[in-house]
């Protein structure tokens, strides 16, 4: 055997360890100690994580970042460890697939409309999140309907009301207040929003799962009764349809003509419902869109564009309360708001989202700039609330993106 042969069979042997290692890192479960991922866990009144020691790792890892490999976490909420391919320990930050917000600006009759923001995604490299089940359940059994929660996460120290938008379970990037909602039951002493039931309002599938059955939406209005409107839905997409048929979500309306579905659509991973606001690219009319239409008021909207690849996000004038005889300050009436989002943004087809207090907008990127609507709901005579501070208002979901 030559000299330059031995060198050769010398440098594979070293090197098969070393390979060995590699492929070891990427396949076998990480240790932990549960000390620390429960170090976090429990405020908010809940009960510590039952963290196991091991996990497998995650599924398949998008550039260093892959979606989190649940622990026996109960209801925590705050951020769980993440198993990543590279260095055997996940990047917390997700992949930056999220454009910065932009304010709006537009008029409405002469009104001017600037404040809020709008923000464009492209849903081919984006991640979709709609929440399911609620934490901790509250609703006495009635485990289908989820727990409020805020958008915006408040200070710590705000009483009761976990943070959703950058929990362990879902780590968005960008979230808006969701669907329309209700409150059955009443509020606990001490602890405002902690309500016996939460009741989802619209078609809603959060990850393959049933939520909500299509039905029409229950909005309320500010000056009135509420009223059962003609529901919008956005439908997002599995990955493996999405690529092929180069489409990652489409609308769907239902007006109560037909049966509701009851089910998951083929090839449907995410749904939310809203009301009816922009069809093919014209706004739906004032007697179909709603609530309170006219009334220039704080809302949220979502719409797609380019087949479906394009989401965009609109919330106008959060934290400003009105109602239709006294306006919000920059709120904006449907009409107005529809008109911005087709001429502007290029929106073909959208829906409001529950708009008041509830319009909320939040996004990070993990870096230096952080976006955050202002909270709008005061509170009274409530133990560990300001009576002089404003307060984000706890929602039934949101529409989030990773």
């Amino acid at each position: 055997m030559n000299n330059r042969l031995v060198i050769v069979l010398h440098i594979f042997q070293r090197m098969i360890p070393a390979l060995a290692l590699s492929l070891i890192t990427l396949q076998i479960p990480i240790s932990i100690n549960p000390a620390v991922a429960q170090s976090s866990c429990g405020n908010h009144g809940q009960p510590a994580c039952q963290v196991k020691k091991t996990r497998a790792p995650c599924g398949q890892c998008y550039a260093g970042w892959c979606p989190p490999c649940d622990f026996n976490t109960l209801s925590c909420n705050k951020p769980v460890l993440r198993v990543g391919r590279r260095d055997g320990i996940c990047h917390l930050h997700p992949p930056n697939t999220v454009n910065k917000p932009s304010p709006v600006n537009y008029l409405d009759n002469g009104h001017p409309v600037n404040k809020g923001y709008q923000v464009t995604v492209n849903l081919h490299n984006a991640q979709i999140i709609i929440p399911g089940k609620g934490l901790p359940d509250t609703c006495f059994g009635l485990a289908e309907y989820p727990s409020p929660m805020r958008t915006v996460p408040q200070d710590d120290n705000a009483p009761t009301v976990p943070n959703w938008a950058q929990t362990s379970i879902y780590g968005t990037r960008l979230a808006v207040n969701g669907s329309f909602f209700e409150v059955e039951g009443y509020y606990a002493p001490g602890n405002l929003h902690q309500e016996a039931c939460t009741h989802v309002f619209g078609y809603t599938i959060s990850n393959g799962q049933l939520i909500r059955p299509e039905e029409k939406i229950k909005a309320y209005s500010m000056d009135g009764p509420p009223k059962y409107l003609d529901a919008g839905t956005l439908f997002f997409f599995t990955k493996k349809y999405a690529q092929k048929h180069n489409s990652n979500a489409s609308p769907h309306w239902y007006d109560g003509s037909h049966t509701p579905h009851t089910g998951v659509p083929a090839n449907v991973e995410n749904a939310i419902s809203g009301t009816q606001l922009i069809k093919n690219g014209i706004y739906v009319g004032d007697n179909t869109a709603g609530p309170d239409p006219t009334c220039r008021l704080a809302r949220t909207a979502a719409g797609l564009s380019d087949r479906g690849n394009k989401l965009t996000l609109v919330v106008v004038a959060p934290g400003e309360h009105g109602t239709c005889a006294e306006p919000a300050a920059g709120g904006t009436g449907l009409k107005s708001l529809a008109n911005y989002m087709i001429n502007e943004l290029y929106v073909l087809n959208a829906i409001s989202l529950d708009g008041g207090g509830s319009s909320q907008m939040f996004y990070t990127n993990y870096h230096d700039t952080t976006i955050k609507t202002l909270p709008g709901d005061t509170v009274w005579r409530i133990p560990g609330f300001d009576d002089d501070k404003k307060y984000y208002r706890p929602v039934a979901n949101f529409l989030g993106i990773r």
